[in-house]
């Protein structure tokens, strides 16, 4: 991706990615359920998008007319974006679909709706193997992947009254197993309140290819965008 394309639209963040998604990388954005992850990554597919780069969104939580009807709350419903809705998909699948669709970015929104094929003794197994073999993709295929996930447990417990904890490394991710080494850069979405307030903190908490930081941003509950603030 060009210098001078947009990967988010928020540019304090697009200027710690260096401007450009990296070939081979595994990105991950992950916060507490419905603080905004889905719109996060609408929005950053049309961005990309308008970059005329062949986005690839794999929605398996979500079928493909509510990711359109996003879109279209964004204004966004003109862009050109390949959604796909099959639901109970594995790594194996997605690449297939990857190299149909010649995609030069994935989106896959989330991964703990993904499966492999194999005996695992506990979920953290098959996480482990399913992030690997992501990572794995992404790097034969030469494009970027960015992947949602929700946190763990750990975050959703409040130390003291209307205080969301800040979600961190690894503590957040450990019980995804080798999610944090698989993944290049990884984002947290964050509210300090609780998934009401429009206030967010997009932290981005560990970056293989350069700086870390945290922006401050808005999330406008109507049109469903992350805007950054002045």
């Amino acid at each position: 991706m060009e210098n001078n394309a947009t990967i988010t639209g928020i540019t304090k963040l697009d200027e710690i990615l260096d401007g450009e998604l990296k070939k081979g990388a595994l990105y991950l954005i992950a916060s507490q359920p419905n603080y905004g992850k889905t719109s996060f990554a609408i929005q950053t597919a049309a961005s990309i998008a308008e970059s005329e780069k062949k986005v690839f969104f794999c929605s398996l939580g979500m079928i493909k007319e509510q990711i359109k009807d996003r879109l279209a709350k964004q204004g966004k419903e003109n862009v050109s974006i390949v959604i796909e809705d099959r639901s109970g998909i594995t790594p194996c699948e997605i690449k297939e679909m990857l190299i149909a669709q010649n995609a030069e970015v994935a989106i896959i929104d989330y991964l703990g709706l993904i499966y492999i094929d194999g005996k695992f003794e506990n979920r953290r197994q098959e996480i482990t193997e399913i992030t690997r073999q992501l990572k794995v993709i992404a790097k034969e295929l030469q494009i970027p992947i960015i992947c949602l996930s929700q946190l763990s447990r750990r975050a959703m417990f409040v130390r003291g009254k209307g205080h969301i904890p800040r979600p961190k490394l690894p503590e957040d991710l450990r019980v995804f197993g080798s999610i944090e080494q698989d993944c290049d850069v990884i984002i947290f979405l964050h509210r300090e309140e609780d998934a009401t307030d429009s206030n967010v903190e997009i932290i981005v908490a560990r970056n293989r290819y350069g700086q870390c930081g945290t922006i401050e941003a808005t999330f406008d509950k109507e049109r469903l965008l992350f805007t950054e603030k002045e």
